[in-house]
């Protein structure tokens, strides 16, 4: 039994304000592109839980629109993060760089970097290939992103890359940076270890979880099984809940 199925079966009388409970810090995310209602059902969303912060979601060619507009769209929402698509396969090395530098100077805290999908990216990249540009990337970063602060997240198993909690484990192990951390998502796909493997095997690394945020119960539900997955220790990171 998985995770989201034992949020299925959550008394939800026992998940009441679970976030403050277990004072797991809130980010609530945020399409790039959207829609008026998109952004109502966020801020609702965001009271409900106490959530001040967000974390911006967009791809690389939108993240490069959103710069250059400084996107008057969202001005109101307080980003800390954001969460950027599209990068495993394309020649990003300066990108990534610029994406630094641009958290740095309004205090941007993570950049979570989820991949292309290698089997729809349109090219003939594998996974060896993925592998070895995403650590030659990071390890040209990783020193950038230490002088300014900022922590770039990997975001495994989706996209049919990084499919093994233990292959992560040392991959990060390996590029050796303080400020290199993994954002978890919690829907992983069936054709990888079950969640639980991953969180156990990778809870010093993990900044942040990423949970689906459908209503207040389910979202404080999952919450609620993070916690108890990793006791004695417990998860202190960020719980970005992804509004469906």
């Amino acid at each position: 039994m998985n995770v989201l199925d034992n949020v299925k079966e959550a008394d939800q009388d026992r998940t009441v304000n679970s976030f403050k409970m277990m004072q797991l810090r809130p980010i609530i995310q945020l399409p790039i592109n959207a829609t008026t209602g998109e952004q109502d059902s966020v801020r609702q969303l965001a009271r409900e839980l106490n959530g001040k912060d967000f974390e911006l979601n967009c791809t690389v060619e939108e993240f490069a629109a959103f710069k250059n507009s400084q996107a008057e769209s969202v001005a109101e929402f307080r980003f800390t993060s954001w969460h950027v698509a599209g990068f495993v396969g394309l020649p990003c090395d300066e990108l990534m760089e610029s994406l630094v530098h641009a958290a740095h100077a309004i205090e941007i805290e993570r950049i979570s970097f989820a991949p292309i999908n290698l089997t729809e990216s349109g090219s003939r990249l594998t996974y060896a290939g993925a592998m070895n540009d995403l650590y030659r990337s990071l390890k040209r970063l990783m020193p950038i992103a230490e002088r300014w602060g900022v922590t770039p997240c990997v975001q495994p198993a989706k996209g049919q890359f990084l499919t093994s909690p233990v292959e992560l484990r040392e991959f990060i192990t390996e590029i050796n940076s303080p400020k290199l951390k993994i954002d978890l998502p919690i829907d992983l796909p069936p054709s990888v270890p079950v969640w639980t493997d991953w969180f156990t095997t990778l809870t010093p690394m993990i900044r942040s979880v990423r949970i689906p945020g459908k209503s207040l119960a389910e979202t404080e539900a999952i919450s609620a099984e993070i916690a108890k997955l990793c006791t004695p220790r417990v998860f202190d990171g960020e719980v970005v809940v992804c509004p469906k």
